[in-house]
């Protein structure tokens, strides 16, 4: 990770020097602060690396879509170090209210939550192992699924607090495959809210496929 880093931060600097960069895109540049690399997972799906970083920018006013050129060119610059990487990035933007930005506490606790989402994918891979054909379809949902990622946990004050976790859903197939992958979805928020009750949980799927139904035809 700290080569990615190191890698990372170079990059930053030597796009300035491409002759593709116009001056909108040399103003998205300057918005950016730094790039962090957060992990980075070997295996994964068709990719040897998933690779998640964060851009922390300042401009409050830029969508994210206007850094995609950036963090095409980023994501280049990390498969010349480890061919066949898929890049996610995460836009961090420092102009948010104070209450948005994350904090060691909060960071502890993601992780805490990332870990028992992982446990849970552990404990149903392990329950597939035992199956026989006549629960194929169940099999196959759970070996489409690549990883699921924490990406949000926070208290709603609307009336009466309510705690909400976002998560992140990598699968090899397509989003509404497997009955919009209900079981796997199903364990993971038992397990979560044995451990945090009343928690309201959202899942966003990503197909990290290239091509496939659903990407050609």
């Amino acid at each position: 990770m700290l080569t990615l880093q190191t890698l990372l931060n170079q990059a930053l600097v030597s796009v300035n020097r491409e002759d593709w960069i116009d001056v909108e895109t040399k103003a998205d540049i300057d918005s950016i602060e730094s790039i962090v690399v957060d992990e980075v997972f070997p295996k994964f799906g068709p990719y040897d690396f998933m690779v998640f970083a964060t851009l922390n920018v300042s401009a409050s006013y830029t969508p994210n879509y206007a850094y995609e050129n950036l963090m095409y060119y980023m994501e280049m610059e990390i498969n010349k170090l480890l061919p066949n990487s898929k890049v996610e990035f995460k836009i961090n933007n420092s102009n948010k209210n104070l209450s948005e930005q994350a904090n060691p506490k909060s960071d502890k606790l993601i992780k805490s939550l990332q870990s028992i989402v992982d446990q849970s994918l552990i404990r149903m891979e392990k329950v597939t192992e035992e199956l026989g054909l006549g629960e194929m379809e169940f099999i196959n949902e759970i070996d489409s699924v690549e990883g699921v990622k924490v990406t949000g946990f926070y208290t709603e004050y609307m009336g009466k607090p309510v705690k909400r976790l976002h998560l992140d859903m990598y699968v090899s197939g397509s989003e509404f495959g497997f009955d919009d992958y209900s079981y796997i979805k199903s364990e993971i928020m038992h397990d979560i809210i044995k451990l945090i009750p009343g928690t309201k949980i959202f899942f966003t799927i990503k197909d990290i496929r290239e091509f496939g139904p659903g990407i050609d035809w």
